[in-house]
């Protein structure tokens, strides 16, 4: 037998709150400004406007590297047999130059071959201690006497960055290191950069860091874990949301000339070079997208850390 339902009960609806049957529809609200992640580009051909907050700023290519070139004479005050200067010249910033004996002063110098503009120079992975006295100088002439240009390096532990205040053309060039009391008994030095920077016009950029650990891990069948530990390193990704037209075609320039396969320096940070430097090698190609007002396109930049 079918067993009918009782019949459906409908009932009236809930009355309303005295305040919902009284209210009128709320007018509508003023949109709220543009946040500062917010990036207006402009319909003419002027330059869009940036304003985003960056995570970075007054980022610079150290690239071109004067130490480099092929018609650059590199010499020193002396060089260990097995260490020779020849090894400063290896991308590996491992493979160290040391200096026969400790000096006064002891040196390395570059003959350009003719005047060349110098705005930074780098030593990387030394072992010069703190109470060093470090100079860098630059002259038309082989002759130290009374050299035009004479700064003061400051001291940095393993990593030594000295900006010049405006670029300065001189053909020779060369750091001079007093370190008499240093335990090692040699100057020592992984890799070396003199030369100028790239700075693009708007030259702020977000950064995506990335720790990497490539140490090696296995498991047995019993789970049982088993690691070779290897040295980490970093990868980062800066994204520059407005290039110009003109700073794309150096950026071009400077990618033909490294592509992935020459290492260079970075200075996140220009007002803090000591602490945002590093020895990098690309590892993408650099993508250019996001087309604009005027031709200006954002630009996607892959490094990872030299080792």
């Amino acid at each position: 037998p079918v067993t009918q339902s009782a019949p459906h009960t409908r009932f009236p609806p809930a009355p309303l709150p005295q305040s919902s049957r009284t209210s009128r529809k709320s007018p509508p609200q003023p949109r709220a400004p543009k946040t500062t992640q917010e990036l207006s580009c402009p319909s003419s051909s002027s330059a869009p406007k940036y304003s985003h907050d960056p995570g970075v700023g007054r980022f610079r290519f150290y690239w071109n590297n004067l130490a480099d070139a092929a018609a650059t004479v590199e010499t020193s005050s002396s060089a260990e047999a097995e260490y020779p200067l020849s090894n400063i010249k290896n991308i590996w910033p491992t493979y160290e130059f040391r200096t026969a004996s400790l000096g006064a002063p002891d040196y390395i110098k570059w003959d350009l071959g003719s005047a060349q503009y110098v705005s930074c120079f780098i030593l990387w992975n030394h072992n010069i201690t703190a109470g060093a006295t470090i100079r860098l100088q630059g002259n038309d002439s082989d002759a130290w006497g009374a050299p035009a240009f004479d700064e003061a390096v400051t001291w940095n532990a393993e990593n030594l960055v000295h900006v010049l205040a405006s670029a300065v053309s001189l053909r020779w060039w060369r750091i001079i290191i007093t370190d008499a009391a240093n335990p090692d008994g040699y100057i020592s030095a992984g890799c070396r950069f003199l030369g100028t920077y790239f700075q693009p016009g708007e030259s702020n950029a977000t950064r995506t860091p990335e720790l990497i650990d490539p140490s090696e891990v296995a498991f047995s069948r019993g789970g049982q874990m088993t690691a070779a530990q290897l040295d980490g390193y970093d990868q980062m990704s800066y994204r520059f949301d407005i290039v110009s037209p003109a700073d794309q075609a150096t950026m071009k320039t400077i990618y033909r000339a490294l592509g992935r396969f020459k290492p260079y320096f970075i200075i996140e940070d220009s007002n803090n070079p000591l602490t945002t430097v590093y020895y990098v090698h690309n590892i993408s190609h650099w993508r250019f997208g996001d087309i604009k007002a005027g031709g200006y396109k954002s630009f996607q930049l892959d490094v990872e850390t030299m080792r």
